[in-house]
């Protein structure tokens, strides 16, 4: 039987902790399993549970001791599926958070790299789409 790896966990560099946690607890409706202190690192940190992903948000501080020497925001692209609702709606309810959605001709939706850099701190693309039963 082979193995197969599968992505468990995911760690964004954010410079507001508060606002991404208002972009993902509120707007798309993660909940929040942890805030406080960052572990390995100083700084706060929130855990999100993602379902089959937990996705934790840091806030490092500007310094101090710790395993993290690029304090520098960054990620390149959030991939997220769509699951018990369309992605459509998911769409409705990013836009009636203020966060502007494009869809893309194959029916992912996304939410373009210098608008989630208003929620992040950072360009990143933001990818919706369906989950495949």
């Amino acid at each position: 039987m082979a193995h197969r790896t599968n992505v468990i966990g995911l760690e964004i560099l954010v410079p507001r902790l508060a606002d991404a946690l208002t972009f993902f607890v509120d707007a798309l409706g993660f909940d929040l399993a942890y805030r406080g202190p960052a572990r390995d690192v100083s700084g706060e940190a929130a855990v999100l549970d993602g379902g089959t992903i937990a996705v934790t948000l840091l806030e490092p501080a500007e310094s101090g001791p710790g395993l993290l020497s690029d304090r520098t925001p960054r990620v390149t692209q959030l991939v997220f599926g769509a699951a018990g609702e369309s992605v459509l709606a998911l769409a409705e309810r990013m836009q009636s958070a203020g966060v502007a959605t494009r869809e893309h001709s194959d029916g992912r939706v996304f939410v373009p790299p210098d608008v989630a850099a208003g929620i992040l701190g950072f360009e990143v693309a933001l990818m919706f789409g369906p989950v495949e039963p």
